[in-house]
């Protein structure tokens, strides 16, 4: 099974959906950044989510990642949301308690 990080971005008036798969690890994060950093920093991104539901595994550059997106977006440079990813992802942030501090919305029903 390959678990290589990849993502998809929708983009709409001020919002950015991206949705993650695989292995979010350095290799991801670095892939990522650069996207992240022209919708925040670049383009009128008011409101940004990251659906972290086709994720596999997510390391601690990920999360550093994630961590500081939230500071900024606590800045007020813009909006996010996180849609959790499987049990075990998430488990990852029950486990260093970033749970209930980053702003988790319910994933959709199918």
């Amino acid at each position: 099974m390959d678990n290589e990080f990849s993502f998809e971005l929708e983009q709409t008036e001020g919002h950015a959906a991206v949705r993650l798969f695989g292995d979010f690890d350095m290799r991801g994060v670095l892939k990522l950044e650069t996207e992240l950093s022209r919708l925040t920093r670049e383009e009128t991104v008011d409101a940004l989510l990251l659906d972290l539901g086709g994720l596999h595994f997510i390391d601690s550059t990920a999360l550093g990642l994630i961590i500081d997106l939230d500071q900024r977006a606590r800045r007020g440079e813009f909006e996010l949301a996180l849609l959790p990813g499987p049990r075990h992802v998430h488990r990852v942030f029950e486990v260093t308690q970033l749970a209930d501090t980053l702003p988790f919305r319910a994933a959709p029903e199918d």
